[in-house]
């Protein structure tokens, strides 16, 4: 007869028989302040603690960019034939001239071809056909659809540069304000000087008036 297993959890007892370990569910091996702890049934009983923080520390390996990052280049590199990037040519001139791509291109061709590597078919033609008409509309319209383009860019940035004006003169406003509000504020003090020499004046003047009253009322000896 098979034994009872007395183990919370049906998926705790895999390989119970054979290794003599029972690990317990997240819940019985959750503890406070954020340590994780493995008990075994054998002899051996092993703790460990493991921060919150290195669980997520783990997904994010690569170091993160400072701002301000480099900007994108307006324009692309350098090709030939609208395909071949221009480094290609130059990493091969020094090792084979001028006319090395050139060569080792006619070759991959004529070798691809005569193994019948690439087999032509009419679809060859067809992709022919439709090749040499993007060339065409291409070195056809494509500046003049580039220069309509630029000029719809051109009056976006436009846009775009006056509100960013605007913005600018309008916080700079504000902190003229601010400023002239600070000066105002620092000045307050003269107010209250103010106040109190004209209150110390006219109580001199009481006083005065007071003695001479005073005065004229003693009977002159």
């Amino acid at each position: 007869e098979r034994p009872s297993c007395s183990c919370p959890d049906r998926f705790s007892c895999r390989g119970h028989r054979d290794s003599k370990i029972v690990t317990g569910t997240f819940a019985d091996h959750a503890v406070p302040g954020g340590t994780f702890r493995r008990r075994h049934s054998g002899p051996v009983s092993e703790e460990c603690s493991l921060p919150r923080s290195r669980a997520t520390r783990t997904f994010h390996t690569g170091q993160p960019h400072l701002a301000p990052v480099p900007p994108i280049p307006e324009y692309g590199g350098k090709v030939r034939y609208g395909l071949i990037p221009e480094e290609f040519f130059q990493f091969l001139y020094p090792k084979t001239g001028v006319t090395g791509p050139y060569v080792l291109g006619t070759g991959l061709i004529l070798y691809a071809l005569s193994k019948e590597i690439y087999v032509i078919t009419g679809e060859t033609f067809t992709a022919m056909s439709l090749i040499g008409i993007m060339v065409y509309g291409i070195k056809k319209y494509g500046p003049s659809v580039a220069a309509y383009a630029d000029k719809i860019n051109e009056q976006k940035l436009a846009q775009l540069e006056e509100a960013k004006q605007a913005s600018i003169q309008q916080f700079q406003n504000a902190i003229d304000m601010e400023k002239s509000q600070q000066a105002l504020t620092q000045k307050r003090h003269y107010l209250f000087d103010v106040q109190r020499e004209k209150e110390t004046v006219a109580k001199c003047i009481a006083d005065l008036k007071l003695l001479a009253k005073k005065a004229q009322a003693q009977p002159v000896m």
